[in-house]
């Protein structure tokens, strides 16, 4: 759904958590390009870079104005309202690619030893070989989008 450039690296990661397709791009030599994938892929280009954007079209393309992440995507939430606890934490935060479970003996190489022993429940990246769990980052990310987005999330998501 985005592509987020080099001035948004951040929000794009957040994008992802909140389980917003989202394409990072750290260089753009190639302006054309970036405008051809916003266009056939039904992305949208987001940007803080005005030159970046002067030359792709602006009904596939947005002028992110805010300074911090969050809000950034208070901002961009506006225009495009996430899916609260349908895709949350459904994409790796890393690359974007769709989570899928995992036992967890098949990533054990993978996890600290008490990660391992505590945790049954496992997702993961096929394309960059992340592995998440539900531990206490988890709760972190909650409460940072109920700060971020007060009354949005329940705090059922916990569990």
């Amino acid at each position: 759904m985005f592509i987020c450039d080099r001035t948004l690296g951040k929000l794009a990661k957040w994008l992802r958590i909140l389980g917003f397709e989202t394409k990072y791009i750290k260089i753009y030599d190639d302006i054309e390009l970036l405008e051809e994938v916003a266009k056939t892929k039904g992305f949208i280009f987001l940007s803080r870079n005005v030159k970046i954007l002067k030359n792709i079209d602006p009904l596939k393309s947005y002028l992110v104005k805010s300074d911090s992440y969050k809000d950034q995507l208070r901002e961009i939430s506006k225009f495009f309202p996430p899916e609260w606890s349908k895709k949350l934490c459904t994409l790796c935060s890393v690359c974007g690619s769709r989570l899928q479970s995992i036992d967890k003996k098949e990533v054990k190489h993978l996890l600290p030893e008490y990660v391992f022993d505590h945790y049954d429940n496992f997702k993961y990246c096929s394309s960059c070989s992340k592995v998440y769990w539900k531990g206490t980052h988890l709760n972190k990310i909650i409460d940072e989008i109920i700060r971020i987005f007060p009354g949005k999330l329940s705090d059922s998501m916990r569990e």
